[in-house]
């Protein structure tokens, strides 16, 4: 499974999850076919058939067209004429090489093996003899199979393939997407077995990890082996001190959450520090929250906690003594502000706070009627018209900025702009918003950005 033999894998079902199969034991041989002519008396209308193609005789060879092969000749002659014709059919000079000898044999060897290569054939020209080797798999092994299943609600999904190789790999992600759950991991099963051609089994390993709804991003891990971890993708950026290579932002004052999938039931603890612009301590505290095991839950630092007018950094040091910092946006920039939330690509809940310009574009749509009998004075009311408003609809799209910002906290949106789940918080509740646009600008020489993110209500607003 993915290139390792273990369980308790983290998979992510949006990442190609590879199982395989090796040292099948698999050897194949192509068909061969040879067919040996003699002189025969000059004549039209003998037939060769081979996988349905015919090639007809005619007496001279100087009048055979491309499917037909001349008798007038010795038996090399015939040979020869006879692989000429077969020559001039596209599906089998494709599959089979095409030869003859100074005996009167026209040979037909496969280009590939096993048993779709095999030969059919039949001829009625006189004395014709016909030497088939068929297609030979040695492998005892006829079809690999993966069963995939979660027991809880149970579900089951069964793979195969036959065996035409000595590796035989199957893509299962598109099977655990069906069986995964939003913020959570969940248990699966992969069982492997291989079967021969009379149906006897032979089992291979049982696999047992966990599957978490996820996607590829830069930096993003194919599997995690093992848990708890951090469940958002910080990695897309050059290395620094702190756990998150890319830069964080939160604004000042505000609660501050940091997803974590933890792999235990029970009270799980955290802590995290206030710095100043010149990193020493303002404040710092305990975080304990009551989580249970594979669910994703997050540690939330209170906006009370960076309120100090000289509050810069706040660090969060997680159970397995990551520390993740973010930046602290000033509290005078906090008003308009827009955060939005997301599902990330390693299944927690990521945030940005914009805090920027913003602007409000209504597009709209209409259907009209036309009624030029108004501009002819045919109608008595005061509004002259050709056309009236049959249908009108006005869809809202709000673009958001970011304050400027360091390049190294440019990737978050990547993540932002491959997720299927995007909201904002407003009056207490959760509204779902579609995103239509992301862009990175750079603002200045030395390395500063502005992000800007476009979206409509899920709901027309």
């Amino acid at each position: 499974m993915n290139n390792i033999s273990r369980d308790g894998l983290y998979l992510f079902d949006g990442i190609p999850n590879i199982v395989e199969f090796s040292s099948l034991g698999y050897t194949a041989s192509g068909a061969q076919l040879a067919v040996r002519v003699t002189t025969v008396t000059p004549a039209d209308g003998y037939t060769l058939t081979v996988n349905g193609e015919t090639v007809t005789s005619v007496v001279s060879q100087s009048d055979a067209g491309p499917r037909q092969f001349g008798t007038n000749c010795s038996a090399e002659g015939l040979a020869n004429n006879i692989c000429r014709a077969l020559s001039s059919i596209p599906s089998i000079v494709s599959s089979y090489s095409v030869s003859f000898n100074d005996r009167g044999y026209v040979i037909l060897k496969a280009f590939g093996s096993g048993s779709a290569t095999a030969i059919t054939y039949s001829s009625d020209i006189p004395d014709v003899e016909f030497e088939y080797t068929p297609p030979s798999p040695s492998s005892s092994a006829a079809t690999a199979d993966v069963t995939v299943s979660r027991s809880s609600p149970p579900s089951v999904a069964v793979l195969s393939k036959s065996v035409v190789s000595d590796i035989v790999r199957f893509n299962i992600s598109d099977v655990l997407s069906g069986m995964s759950d939003e913020g959570k991991a969940v248990p699966v099963t992969v069982g492997c077995h291989v079967t021969d051609a009379e149906g006897d089994v032979t089992r291979l390993r049982e696999f047992h990890e966990l599957v978490v709804q996820g996607w590829h991003d830069r930096s993003h891990p194919d599997f995690l082996a093992s848990g708890g971890f951090i469940a958002q993708n910080m990695k897309g950026a050059p290395d620094r001190d702190v756990y998150n290579n890319v830069v964080l932002y939160a604004l000042q004052g505000s609660d501050v959450g940091v997803p974590w999938l933890p792999s235990t039931t029970g009270s799980t603890s955290a802590s995290y520090a206030v710095y100043d612009s010149a990193f020493n301590s303002l404040t710092s505290g305990g975080l304990t929250e009551t989580m249970t095991a594979n669910e994703i839950s997050q540690f939330t630092v209170p906006g009370t906690a960076t309120l100090n007018a000289s509050a810069w950094y706040l660090s969060v040091t997680l159970p397995d003594s990551s520390v993740v910092r973010y930046n602290l946006i000033r509290s005078g920039m906090s008003s308009g502000c827009v955060r939005l939330y997301w599902r990330n690509s390693m299944g927690g809940v990521s945030f940005f706070d914009f805090t920027g310009e913003m602007s409000e574009k209504t597009d709209i749509s209409s259907e009209y009627m036309y009624d030029e009998g108004s501009s002819y004075g045919y109608y008595t009311d005061e509004y002259r018209h050709d056309e009236l408003v049959y249908s009108q609809k006005a869809e809202k799209t709000y673009t958001v900025q970011s304050h400027i910002i360091e390049e190294a906290g440019c990737p978050i949106v990547d993540d932002l702009a491959s997720s299927r789940k995007v909201w904002v918080e407003r009056d207490g509740r959760k509204h779902l918003v579609l995103v239509t646009a992301v862009e990175k600008v750079k603002v200045a020489s030395n390395g500063t950005w502005r992000l800007k993110v476009s979206y409509k209500y899920s709901v027309n607003e």
